[in-house]
């Protein structure tokens, strides 16, 4: 449903981005309207137009800094909400290496549960164009080589403008995943 609703809006969007470059190219070619017809400026058009279409729908990100102590590796993540509306019911899942012992995890808001090795974010609400809420994840990896760590939002109430909540796909916005070498 979620796809669905986001290819219509991109739908819409592309239809204006037609509709104003045949006007300008119309307005450009005519000449029975060229001598009266004002150039149409497709970039001035496109900013005051898509705000517009965009705004009422959240755009959450989330991305992943990596820093290593010993035999211990810092996992930073930050979700950023650059949408326009207020976002609740997010939840952000970590599956943690394998093999790695988790040390500590703290956050900016919200609260987290380990089960095995994935460790769930539950953010709860965040604000329009509210930024850099983080979930710090110390661990200390057992296993020598290398060693991955991914995570996604997998869960909101609204419709994300431009990605799907727990559909593990690594293309979208809103998964990120390392990797480290002990």
């Amino acid at each position: 449903m979620k796809s669905f609703f986001t290819k219509k809006i991109l739908f819409v969007i592309l239809s204006i981005l037609f509709l104003v470059k045949s006007i300008e190219t119309n307005a450009k070619y005519d000449s029975g309207i060229s001598s009266i017809a004002k150039p149409y400026n497709i970039k001035k058009a496109t900013q005051k137009a898509l705000p517009l279409i965009l705004a009422g729908f959240p755009d959450l990100s989330l991305t992943q800094t990596v820093a290593k102590s010993g035999d211990n590796v810092t996992f930073t993540l930050i979700i950023n909400n650059d949408g326009q509306t207020n976002v609740s019911g997010v939840v952000v899942t970590d599956v943690l290496p394998i093999g790695a012992t988790l040390v500590s995890a703290t956050t900016s808001t919200g609260t987290t549960n380990l089960v095995g090795n994935t460790l769930t974010w539950q953010v709860g609400n965040i604000s329009a164009s509210n930024s850099l809420l983080t979930l710090t994840i110390v661990v200390n990896l057992n296993n020598s080589g290398v060693s991955y760590n991914s995570a996604e939002i997998t869960a909101m109430n609204e419709t994300d403008i431009d990605s799907t909540p727990n559909n593990k796909v690594l293309l979208e916005d809103d998964y990120y995943s390392s990797c480290t070498n002990i």
